[in-house]
């Protein structure tokens, strides 16, 4: 009896062990991949509208290893100064739009029994529609107002106000941060086979780290912590643990959406 518990025991660290390379694995993958995605999309954009040479002519950041301060590499005042808004503002939004396509790419697939058949594939694309809605959170709500990036650029070269932007933008995004965690992630407790109460918690901190902390450090990161716009910021944080409070996998109405994935086994 007492070796079986030892091996049992041993088992399910190695599993552990196992679960916790390959989300670092994928964590890494994942933003790799969305940062690529996302600023290759302005790229190839600025090279339709003939404003570049190379749709992969881009500013791959300060890390060989890791995509920081990765950069588009367009000259938005050039832009503007030569009554090019329209083009500025196209090569701005769409680089959100190709965010917004593959986190609902990602939701399809999740849904399919195909992908949810192998664990791994899944953990891939739950992890990629993190990413994707974390970095639209990063701009809508919390850097619309800014007078540059993404959002700022668009709506400078289109002259509209943020607010055309800020309201819209804010309802879709939220709820798709509320779709993934309601829906997608007690699948992934079942899929990934956390059933321990520990493992999901510790999950949840992690996702609520990447798109509330992380993600929505952004303006803190781009504008300092001086800058009124740093705000975004603090109510990002504030707005994480409330979520992580929401969603806690101890409370008795998110048991009960797990505990239907359970029951499929």
């Amino acid at each position: 009896m007492k070796e079986e518990s030892e091996t049992l025991k041993n088992s399910n660290f190695k599993q552990c062990l196992i679960f916790a390379l390959a989300t670092i694995i994928t964590i890494y993958i994942t933003y790799n991949l969305m940062t690529l995605l996302h600023e290759w999309t302005h790229s190839t954009i600025a090279w339709i509208f003939n404003y570049k040479n190379s749709p992969f002519n881009i500013y791959y950041g300060d890390c060989r290893w890791f995509l920081f301060n990765v950069d588009e590499n367009v000259n938005y005042t050039v832009l503007f100064s030569t009554n090019r808004g329209f083009t500025a503002s196209m090569i701005a939004l769409s680089a959100l739009i190709t965010n917004a396509l593959l986190f609902i790419l990602s939701l399809i697939l999740l849904s399919r029994k195909t992908i949810q058949d192998k664990k791994w594939i899944f953990l891939f694309f739950y992890w990629f529609a993190v990413m994707n809605i974390a970095e639209l959170f990063s701009y809508i709500p919390l850097r619309t107002f800014a007078p540059s990036g993404d959002v700022g650029n668009f709506v400078h070269g289109l002259t509209l106000s943020p607010w055309v932007v800020f309201i819209p933008g804010t309802l879709l995004i939220g709820s798709g941060i509320y779709y993934l965690l309601k829906q997608e992630t007690p699948r992934f407790y079942n899929i990934m086979s956390l059933s321990n109460l520990s493992w999901q918690r510790i999950h949840l901190i992690i996702v609520v780290f990447v798109i509330f902390f992380y993600f929505g450090g952004s303006a803190f990161h781009y504008y300092g912590m001086h800058s009124i716009l740093s705000l975004w910021s603090l109510i990002s944080v504030l707005i994480g643990v409330v979520v992580f409070i929401v969603f806690n996998p101890s409370l008795g109405w998110v048991k009960q959406a797990i505990n239907p994935y359970f029951h499929e086994l």
